[in-house]
């Protein structure tokens, strides 16, 4: 929810997300984005956006505004990603620092970095248990970093996922060039 608190307020380009289940979360990849409509937030106003559905670009005001953006911090809201979106070609071309995948993926580095055997046991089960790409393809590169000396765990990574983990840049800012339909192959 944002509240207009002073000023005329920014201005919003609001899009509505279609199939939003079907996303895979992968940079470069093709989002179906319906325009519906520009808004402004003057003082006093309030937008309520709806998770995994909204998608909205902010423009600047006419002069200077305030406004109040007030987060839920349900545990189910942490599962939910966040991309940003390039609103002219419908395509994610990165993740906000503050999601909670991105959040995950510094802890899944490092893990990757530090880890004992524990740390592979953990990693294994997100592997295997999360329901975000982007969180699964970091623990893969994790359980990789831990054991690259071992070909055969490495290996044994790779043909658990079905692809190779390293060919997806899954971090803030990421660029493009990623393989979509291997994602998409993913159960």
């Amino acid at each position: 929810m944002t509240i207009g608190h002073r000023g005329s307020g920014y201005r919003s380009e609001i899009y509505q997300v279609y199939n939003s289940d079907k996303i895979q979360g992968v940079i470069g990849e093709r989002i179906d984005l319906q325009p519906k409509g520009s808004v402004k937030l003057p003082e006093g106003a309030m937008m309520l956006y709806r998770s995994a559905v909204d998608v909205h670009m902010q423009l600047p005001p006419d002069e200077l505004s305030i406004s109040l953006n007030l987060l839920t911090s349900a545990k189910s809201n942490s599962q939910v990603p966040q991309y940003y979106v390039d609103t002219s070609t419908s395509r994610i071309i990165g993740f906000p620092e503050v999601n909670a995948a991105s959040k995950r993926l510094t802890l899944l580095k490092l893990a990757g970095l530090i880890g004992n055997q524990n740390t592979l046991d953990l990693l294994d089960r997100v592997l295997e248990k999360s329901e975000c790409f982007r969180t699964r393809v970091g623990a893969a590169q994790a359980c990789i970093e831990m054991q690259a000396s071992d070909a055969n765990a490495v290996e044994r990574v790779k043909s658990r996922l079905g692809f190779d983990p390293a060919r997806f840049d899954v971090d803030v800012g990421a660029g493009f060039g990623m393989n979509i339909e291997a994602a998409r192959r993913i159960a």
